[in-house]
């Protein structure tokens, strides 16, 4: 299955999807420390850095798959919820185009859960109503990734859109297997998967006081650390320090030190690295997702 990656980050929906076996042909993303990162990790895939500009043409023509996450500033709770008239949420439309154009039979999408509240639900409206247009039929779930081998609580929504009586629904069906505990759905040998292995214990005034990180936010690299979300700290020696930027790539199931250099060997800031986990996608989830579409597709 060939795919196109929009909105690409540092890769994290990338990573997932290629464990899956879904080979992607093309990665759209404008940030500058991202694309260097994505160029050091697959040095021979198509880039663009403007989803605006990435149009059908023979070389990115006949794929099967669009996936990405478009920008969340404007839906997320924790903005100013313009919705899908937003600027940077509002590339949603965008990502239509693309779909409208290249006809994929998959299409995935992740974003923040604000997005099925946004606008009175509307917002969330408006994606179905495209996805129908288009002929997908969709279907949706919240995930959280401390069901899928790591230990933070990162909810989001993901969508998934498929050709009309093919089973878009089946691939959002979670395992029973996952029960609710992040323990039962590991991937052994590749994973840190519990709290005391990796020190991602959350610490209030009082000390530790859970073994779940709360998720982790693109400006978690900013601020006094008494004032920060706890999630992002850990308890140490009797006191409390901030989450390594290799510890938040741990908590997102991204390879060590994925974030730490560019393509040209030149180390990337930490300030940078914390932003790209918070912006990113959990590559463990991304990958259940990936077997789960490809399952379904070859069904």
């Amino acid at each position: 299955m060939k795919a196109i990656s929009l909105f690409s980050g540092v890769g994290g929906f990338d990573i997932g999807f290629e464990r899956a076996g879904i080979e992607t042909v093309l990665q759209v993303e404008k940030d500058e420390h991202c694309l260097s990162v994505l160029e050091r990790h697959w040095p021979d895939v198509e880039r663009m850095t403007d989803v605006r500009a990435t149009r059908r043409t023979d070389e990115i023509e006949g794929v099967d798959l669009i996936y990405g996450g478009f920008p969340c500033q404007d839906i997320s709770i924790a903005g100013a919820r313009a919705g899908l008239t937003g600027e940077q949420s509002g590339l949603w439309f965008e990502f239509e185009r693309i779909v409208s154009e290249l006809q994929p039979r998959w299409v995935a999408i992740e974003n923040v859960a604000g997005l099925l509240s946004s606008n009175g639900g509307a917002d969330f409206g408006v994606i179905l109503t495209g996805l129908d247009k288009f002929g997908f039929d969709a279907s949706w779930a919240i995930l959280d990734a401390q069901h899928f081998g790591v230990p933070q609580h990162r909810r989001r929504v993901f969508i998934v859109g498929g050709p009309r009586g093919r089973g878009a629904e089946q691939v959002l069906s979670l395992c029973e297997s996952c029960g609710g505990n992040p323990e039962t759905c590991q991937m052994e040998g590749r994973y840190y998967s519990r709290a005391s292995q990796n020190g991602t214990r959350s610490s209030g005034k009082d000390g530790p006081r859970r073994e779940i990180a709360q998720a982790l936010m693109a400006r978690d690299a900013k601020g006094p650390l008494p004032e920060r979300s706890i999630g992002t700290a850990v308890s140490c020696n009797g006191g409390v320090r901030r989450l390594t930027p290799r510890e938040c790539e741990r908590l997102m199931g991204w390879p060590d030190d994925w974030t730490r250099w560019g393509a040209d060997g030149t180390e990337i800031s930490d300030a940078q690295r914390y932003r790209m986990c918070g912006n990113g996608v959990v590559a463990t989830v991304s990958e259940w997702l990936g077997t789960r579409l490809m399952a379904v597709d070859q069904s």
